[in-house]
């Protein structure tokens, strides 16, 4: 039986997190559907995105199910790194690397939060990327 490190399964935990996080939001979106696309005209109003008002229905419940979908792959990455299996790992480096993109791309808006959210993004999904691409130990556990 493998010994699976410490930080593979401290980030294991973070994929179970998000996919906790994706479900909820995938649930309430599919579920609240109507009311949300209802919702739609007075947020185009407000924020003056004429856009927002004609978005059709099917796309929030295809937003919706995109999240449940993103929750679903995130268990089983999290399952996956939890048990040492080969293809979670290659999977959370491919996931790392967009995250890492996703940072750079963030850094360059124009919103202060959208700044040091691209930081975080940078910041995480690098040190994710360097742990399971470069620890030995991590690379003899999943070869």
């Amino acid at each position: 039986m493998k010994k699976i490190p410490v930080g593979v399964k401290v980030i294991s935990v973070l994929y179970f997190l998000i996919a906790l996080v994706f479900l909820g939001f995938g649930l309430l979106m599919t579920i609240l559907a109507k009311p949300m696309h209802d919702a739609l005209p007075e947020l185009a109003a407000a924020y003056n995105t004429p856009a927002f008002a004609t978005i059709s229905i099917w796309v929030v419940i295809g937003i919706g199910l995109a999240f449940l979908a993103v929750s679903t792959v995130s268990f089983f990455v999290g399952l996956g790194l939890w048990k040492g299996k080969k293809w979670a790992r290659t999977l959370a480096v491919i996931f790392a690397i967009l995250e890492v993109v996703q940072g750079i791309t963030g850094i360059f808006q124009e919103s202060q939060m959208a700044l040091w959210i691209g930081i975080s993004h940078l910041v995480v999904g690098g040190l994710i990327l360097a742990y399971l691409s470069l620890n030995k130990k991590v690379k003899r556990i999943f070869s």
